[in-house]
């Protein structure tokens, strides 16, 4: 017996083939079309989401670019701001370094207001460097005269000890910004 046409028992043969075949062939044209609709499909969503992302995207980046924008800006503002109150600051400095002075009711105005400026530039990162009373130390300040006259207690300073500020140094945020502008005691017969 050849193993081809063998057959359990039970099973029937196909009455009709050919119709099977051709039922088989619809379903396959079927499922085919249905795949084929379903790839169109799948390509169009693809194409739509990565058109959607590539939009997010540069969305975003013009936003971040925006931020980065507006922060140059304000730190732009924020430098102005400060470097106005500073000239402020020195303007006061000046009125009350003047050898007459100022009135001495306008004395603790002007003091106030000199206080009132530093507390805003300190926002701003600047503060006053502590070098009156110190030794002259040129990376800090710069020396615009020599003076050999006594302090106000009458006692002679150290020599080269800073006596008079004529305009102050500030540091911003640790870091030297503008040094300082002084006159210091020096031992001697006559002032330079």
């Amino acid at each position: 017996m050849w193993p081809f046409h063998f057959r359990k028992q039970g099973s029937a043969a196909p009455d009709n083939p050919s119709a099977e075949t051709s039922d088989a062939g619809a379903s396959l044209s079927a499922l085919t079309e249905q795949l084929s609709k379903f790839i169109r499909w799948s390509y169009r969503n693809q194409k739509t989401l990565a058109e959607s992302l590539h939009n997010i995207e540069q969305g975003l980046a013009n936003v971040s670019s925006e931020a980065e924008r507006q922060r140059e800006v304000a730190a732009q503002q924020s430098d102005n701001t400060a470097l106005r109150l500073i000239a402020w600051l020195d303007d006061l400095d000046a009125l009350c370094a003047t050898p007459a002075g100022p009135p001495a009711e306008w004395s603790s105005l002007f003091s106030k207001w000199a206080g009132n400026l530093q507390d805003a530039l300190s926002q701003y990162g600047f503060h006053d460097m502590d070098i009156l009373g110190k030794i002259y130390d040129p990376r800090q300040a710069e020396a615009l005269g020599t003076t050999h006259e006594c302090d106000r207690t009458g006692s002679h300073p150290a020599p080269y000890q800073v006596v008079r500020l004529l305009r102050r140094g500030l540091t911003k945020d640790g870091r030297l910004y503008r040094k300082a502008q002084v006159i210091v005691y020096k031992e001697g017969e006559e002032n330079e």
